[in-house]
């Protein structure tokens, strides 16, 4: 069984990498079964964790892959061009 900082180390590597189960189990020296139970476990807690308070997603933020956040709500659309031939 693997400790909690690794536990939570699988299940980041496995969130952002989409590597397969079986890819996980032999990166960490676990069972296929094991890794599947340790993101069935921990998935719905950090899920939990950033949930807004109250439920509430009307004021969501995106952060893109060069980490550069972004709001979802109340952003100005860029100007609509149109072309002329």
């Amino acid at each position: 069984m693997l400790l909690l900082d690794n536990r939570v180390l699988l299940a980041a590597i496995a969130w952002r990498t989409n590597l397969t189960h079986r890819q996980l189990a032999d990166l960490f020296g676990v069972g296929v079964a094991t890794v599947h139970r340790i993101l069935e476990r921990l998935t719905p807690l950090v899920a939990a964790l950033l949930e807004p308070p109250g439920g509430s997603r009307s004021d969501l933020w995106v952060v893109t892959a060069d980490s550069s956040p972004s709001r979802t709500r109340s952003r100005p659309s860029a100007p609509r061009t149109t072309s002329v031939r």
